[in-house]
């Protein structure tokens, strides 16, 4: 009956979001099991870009589209070299950092990974929403810093456009190509790869192409 085809579609929608949140507890939990030894090293080799830039940067004076996002990326860096006393379930599950909650994120994360004196920092838990970059940045921040990061996402993004470019023209798809090109170009590429939630984003856009 259609009563019961409309309970089986409600039924697979459920395992299906219940599946996907047990993936992603399994996933996050992985990747903070992964020694942050390496990953603070890369974390006070990063303070140099913060100190250079500051939290909102712009590429070019005065042109508010090359903007970075510097705030949040400080604090994507923070958590993912995070190595408080809290246990692993509740570093999953909550994404604590160590932050100056006084101070702006930039220089925040400049004062933690320098071990300035004075005023104490604090945990700061950030369980809003799922931080799924943290299944990527966390590996990288072993093998690189920010600057690191930042020249492979650079490089990961134009790889990515061009097979999206490359599958589309396969298809005989000249005019999708074109507004392909034009979508790329007006989401500012530089200031796309240099940012972290920037890129993030864009690799979940270009992913479903």
């Amino acid at each position: 009956t259609e009563r019961m085809i409309c309970l089986k579609k409600i039924l697979r929608c459920v395992l299906i979001v219940a599946a996907a949140a047990l993936a992603g507890l399994l996933l996050m939990t992985a990747v903070y099991l992964i020694p942050t030894g390496r990953i603070r090293a890369n974390a006070v080799s990063s303070v140099k870009v913060f100190e250079a830039e500051g939290d909102y940067p712009k590429l070019i004076p005065m042109h508010f589209n090359t903007t970075l996002d510097n705030w949040t990326d400080a604090t994507i860096l923070a958590e993912a070299a995070y190595d408080g006393e809290k246990s692993l379930m509740q570093r999953v599950c909550l994404v604590p950092h160590i932050e100056y909650g006084s101070d702006t994120q930039a220089n925040s994360f400049i004062r933690v990974f320098t071990g300035e004196d004075g005023a104490e920092p604090e945990d700061v838990n950030y369980g809003r929403y799922w931080h799924g970059y943290l299944l990527l940045i966390k590996p990288l921040m072993l093998l690189t810093d920010y600057s690191g990061i930042r020249e492979l996402m650079g490089f990961a993004q134009l790889v990515m456009f061009c097979m999206a470019e490359y599958l589309v023209l396969k298809k005989h798809r000249k005019d999708i190509a074109a507004a392909l090109l034009f979508l790329y170009a007006f989401l500012n590429p530089a200031a796309v790869s240099m940012t972290l939630n920037y890129g993030v984003i864009f690799f979940i856009l270009f992913g479903e192409l």
